[in-house]
Order: structure tokens, then sequence, then C-alpha cells
């Protein structure tokens, strides 16, 4: 199963949403959140939403032992373009999610729906600060990622971190561990 389709789309595959840095489980929030399929034809569907019961399972269990989880968010808005015919074969949890009207449709993905109310509010309200930010400051004198501070986190969630993406860039390997690096300090990282 993949995340986007790759050249029915754009032409280059779009990575999984979560990869792991050391212990750092780092979340892509986004539109790789949207799972696809293809059928015999090679036809593309949307089957799912990452996190599925078993990926939710495990970011609850990281997050009730307090392990380290890195969230990057690209957009809170999330719509992904899907043709009506692709919604064919689509789980009606899926399709519930498309909006418009015509045979191009857009899915909306709900932003940061898999985590627990209190941090999904803490992302919302990081999202809603950076963006003031972002816009009281010039493209050119703004780093690639926006982190939040460990201050608007209480003693209990201090091991959950925010970023947000400033501009379109690959999350290579050598960023990300250099982000982990800069976000948790105390963890032992190691190359992605």
């Amino acid at each position: 199963m993949a995340t986007v389709p790759p050249t029915a789309r754009t032409g280059v595959p779009t990575p999984a949403p979560t990869v792991r840095c050391a212990d750092v489980l780092i979340v892509v929030e986004g539109p790789s959140r949207v799972r696809w399929a293809t059928d015999a034809r090679m036809s593309w569907s949307p089957v799912g939403l990452w996190p599925d019961s078993a990926e939710a399972a495990e970011v609850a269990l990281r997050l009730d032992k307090r392990q380290p989880l890195l969230v990057v968010l690209d957009d809170t808005a999330v719509m992904v373009p899907v043709w009506d015919h692709e919604l064919d074969r689509a789980p009606a949890t899926v399709a519930a999610l498309a909006v418009g009207e015509g045979d191009l449709l857009d899915l909306r993905v709900p932003a940061l729906d898999w985590l627990p109310a209190p941090l999904r509010r803490r992302g919302l309200d990081f999202w809603h600060a950076s963006t003031a930010r972002l816009a009281g400051t010039p493209a050119a004198l703004l780093p690639p990622l926006l982190l939040d501070t460990p201050e608007q986190a209480d003693e209990d969630t201090r091991h959950v971190r925010f970023a947000r993406r400033t501009r379109p860039f690959p999350l290579t390997g050598e960023r990300l561990t250099s982000a982990v690096a800069h976000a948790f300090p105390r963890q032992e990282t190691h190359r992605v």
C-alpha cells in the first residue's frame, strides 16, 4: 500500500507520514496521511488515513510511556485532490471526507485528529502562533522549520514537540537528525 500514488499524481513518490530517528517518532501531518492502493488495472483509490488502529495504539503507547514524538506540520487545512471515480472503491470513512462537486473533489484530512485533545489543541495553537510569526517575518529570514518551545507544554507532555515547515523542502535523513537533536537535546540521535 502506498501513501500517495507516485506517477499518477505528481511523478514523485510521497514519503510515508512517519519516520524514526533513534527513539524519536517523527510524524509529518499533511497529505501523506492519505493511504492509496491500486487495483488489478493499476487504478489508484484512497483506502484510509494514517494512523490505522495498530498505528494509533502504538502512538498511544508512546505517549503513555512519554517517549519522544516530533510532529512536523505541513498544513492544518489539508485538501488532497481526488477524482470522483477514485472514490468508487474507497471505504465509506474515506469517501465521507470528500468535499466539492463534479469530477474533481477534495479529501479533507482532519488536522491532528490522531492526538489526544489537549495535544491536538497545543499543536493547533502552535500552528496559529507560527502563522502570525510567518506573516511578520521576511521569507529570507525564516528557518526551514519553526519549532515550538518546551515551555508551551506541561511537564507531562514535554516529550511531544511541534515543528512547522516554513517552505517546501525535502525532509532528508540529515535534516531530520538535526531537527531531532535540536528538539530533544538529551536524546541520543543516530542518522535516519
